[in-house]
């Protein structure tokens, strides 16, 4: 439950871009400075899932989308850089909280969501320089 309303929390903060700056939440990490290049091919992020650094220059359909496979992490990097959210969630989440954030993207203008076994949290909320797990 705490990560479905974390997740809302974050869903909703893309929303309101007209905020110059949402309240803070617990347990949301930072990093600052990252890159910004297009690349061709694979990169080594720092963190994972990513949430920023250099991209592809190929980004993924971020608006609304659920994706039922993995999607290219370079991909997924262009679309935070533009500003989305990316959900994502391994095979240990809860399928009622997959289900309930997946609704919740499909309602929310520039989210996507994926599964991501790569992550060490069952549910992972990923903006560009920021990531709840």
């Amino acid at each position: 439950a705490g990560l479905v309303g974390g997740g809302w929390f974050l869903i909703d903060a893309a929303q309101d871009k007209e905020e110059a700056k949402a309240a803070p939440v617990d347990g949301v990490r930072s990093w600052s400075k990252l890159t910004q290049n297009h690349v061709n091919g694979t990169v080594d992020y720092k963190m994972s899932p990513p949430v920023g650094g250099d991209h592809n220059q190929v980004w993924v359909n971020c608006d609304k989308q659920v994706y039922t496979k993995a999607v290219p992490n370079e991909n997924a990097v262009h679309g935070l850089e533009h500003g989305a959210v990316w959900v994502t969630y391994n095979d240990k989440a809860a399928k009622a909280d997959v289900e309930s954030l997946s609704d919740l993207v499909k309602k929310t203008s520039y989210t996507f969501m994926s599964p991501y076994e790569d992550q060490s949290s069952p549910i992972v909320l990923s903006a560009w320089e920021h990531q709840l797990k």
